[in-house]
């Protein structure tokens, strides 16, 4: 009976489901993303635009415009001092001398495949680097300054055509950022440009000194290093004493005296009396503090982690699962990222759009879906079975309860600490390069933002500590909840399945809500046209909020209670499991684990 009503559900979806529906969305996208149309328009104008600046950017016309620019400020000032050093590498290179030369061949030049939008030209960061190191020429007695590298960015708009471009510069260390910022906005007056360009100027430090938190994370990083060196050393010797006792007791002798044996190359010599019964190994279970140790042992924890033994009842259809979750998650954040200094954009991404295989990348949003499907599965499953385990005694519900969140909190806080503690400190001395932030990518290290991280709340706030850790947020609320659906499911399908509808039936009303009113469209491939509402609006206000991603959460806990019940031995339909499979070409995850649990 569920079977039939099942397939003629999906007869019908497939039937009003139509495949142009998802393709005219796509291509509505390709042609509001590409740029095609819009540089045909402007193709003059940015042939014109390239063409004058050009003709005006020439080593005489820096020179001059730096000497009338020096003249407007005293001799003392810190910009004067900028633009003296700067003066000084023009006129060396007029005057044709190696390492001034090598100073402008490490600046960013204007290259091909700007109408393609190829918006980044970062130059040659270690020649720049370099520069009074392994110059081709030697530096003069009186050039006192040392290279920095800096990236200017210039932002503006043509029509409806957005202009970004960033340009590596290989500047004197005497510049600051403001005296840069002045300089551009000044040297851009003198162009004969029509449209309203924002330029900005960031400057890396030649010598990133270690802060006293960066030097607290490795001081901190040192000891645990060293505990868990100790730690695997002193297991390896408790399992080496264990198989190979030096010293082993006998019984007594004939005399009531206690005699011992000497174990040498399997050969035992008596020290007293003679032996008259069998070796007795002594093997003394470790104490709490060799149990504090042997938690942070490689080897016992190695051996655990890598082993593929499975107890009874383990679902381990979930393994593969996250396997391929994961490589997808992986597989989308690497194309996300990346757009952000690939070149060539303008040509790239239209193309990709085209192709069908490039949609498992465009809508890896929902990978993580899988995480809160498998997370709900095995929190229904286990919890239902240790209900069950405790089924007939008085249970105690607040200790209960106490314990389930406890051990959740205990089990994911600590590493989450640690991870905190070591990333945020250190991560800015982890490279370096032209595209590298020596900040760091937290906002402040997280100073006044790592307490909603600890409180699993960090998605209800818009500025976060790490901010991928939206999920755990999202799913500790989640396990937080999840007693009040699979209690009473445990004993009433009927009230757990009305709670568990309740939640699903606000998450769609709360994901509608605000969907109209932020004005978020239905696909997320039509997000890609809509920058401001996929940066801000779709992010902040949807993507990692609770009541707008609970929905997978609750079919896990649904998936769970079906096992729980089948104890993982379901049967299905014949022709209901070849429908499954076809819907498998689209979405693996649920079924393969009722197929293979």
């Amino acid at each position: 009976m569920y079977s039939k009503t099942f397939i003629i559900c999906l007869c019908v979806c497939v039937g009003f489901a139509t495949e142009t529906s998802y393709f005219e969305i796509l291509n509505d996208v390709q042609s509001k993303i590409s740029v095609v149309p819009k540089l045909r328009s402007a193709r003059m104008d940015v042939s014109q635009i390239f063409t004058q600046i050009g003709e005006a950017l020439t080593l005489e016309t820096f020179a001059t415009f730096l000497s009338e620019l020096e003249a407007k400020f005293g001799s003392e000032d810190n910009i004067t001092i900028c633009i003296n050093n700067l003066t000084t590498i023009f006129t060396s290179a007029l005057s044709g001398e190696s390492w001034s030369l090598q100073v402008l061949d490490a600046f960013g030049k204007l290259q091909s495949g700007i109408l393609m939008l190829d918006h980044a030209s970062p130059g040659f960061y270690d020649e720049c680097k370099s520069i009074g190191k392994n110059s081709l020429g030697e530096i003069p007695h009186n050039v006192t300054f040392v290279s920095q590298y800096c990236t200017l960015n210039v932002m503006g708009k043509m029509g409806s055509l957005p202009l970004q471009y960033s340009y590596g510069l290989c500047i004197p260390d005497t510049c600051s950022e403001l005296d840069l910022d002045y300089i551009v906005y000044e040297a851009l007056k003198l162009l004969p440009l029509n449209i309203s360009l924002t330029p900005y100027v960031l400057c890396q430090k030649n010598h990133l000194e270690f802060d006293g938190k960066a030097v607290a994370a490795m001081v901190f990083a040192g000891f645990f290093v060293l505990l868990i060196m100790i730690s695997t050393i002193l297991d390896i010797l408790m399992m080496w004493m264990g198989n190979n006792s030096m010293f082993e007791t006998k019984s007594t002798s004939a005399n009531g005296v206690p005699h011992y044996a000497h174990k040498i190359s399997n050969e035992e010599t008596p020290l007293l009396g003679s032996p008259t019964t069998n070796v007795a190994e002594i093997n003394p279970k470790p104490g709490y503090l060799m149990k504090f140790f042997l938690a942070f042992s490689v080897y016992s924890n190695g051996k655990k982690l890598l082993s593929t033994k499975k107890t009874a009842g383990t679902l381990g259809a979930v393994n593969g699962v996250r396997v391929f979750s994961m490589s997808w998650v992986i597989l989308g954040h690497v194309f996300a990222f990346g757009l952000g200094i690939i070149g060539d954009i303008g040509y790239y991404f239209p193309l990709v759009l085209k192709r069908r295989s490039y949609q498992a990348i465009l809508n890896a949003f929902v990978s993580v879906d899988s995480f809160f499907v498998l997370s709900g599965l095995l929190v229904a499953y286990l919890l239902l079975k240790e209900l069950r385990r405790n089924e007939g005694k008085k249970i105690n519900w607040i200790a209960f309860i106490a314990k389930f969140y406890f051990h959740r909190y205990w089990r994911l806080t600590p590493p989450l600490m640690f991870l905190m503690l070591i990333y945020v400190p250190l991560f800015p001395y982890v490279s370096d390069g032209p595209f590298w932030v020596q900040t760091g990518f937290e906002a402040g290290q997280c100073n006044k933002t790592w307490w909603q991280t600890m409180l699993y709340i960090n998605n209800f706030y818009d500025e976060e500590c790490m901010a991928w850790t939206w999920y755990l947020a999202n799913d500790m609320q989640f396990f937080i909840l999840s007693p009040i659906i699979i209690i009473p499911l445990y004993y009433s399908k009927w009230i757990g399945g009305i709670i568990g509808t309740t939640f699903l039936f606000g998450s769609w009303v709360a994901t509608g809500i605000i969907s109209n009113y932020f004005k978020l469209p239905a696909s997320q491939l039509e997000q890609l046209a809509d920058q401001q509402s996929m940066g801000t609006h779709y992010f902040n206000e949807y993507y990692i909020k609770p009541y707008c991603r609970i929905g997978p959460y609750l079919m896990g806990i649904l998936f769970g209670y079906l096992l729980y019940k089948t104890d993982c031995k379901l049967k299905m339909n014949k022709v209901l499991n070849v429908f499954i499979w076809m819907y498998l070409y689209v979405n693996t995850d649920l079924f393969i684990i009722l197929n293979r649990c």
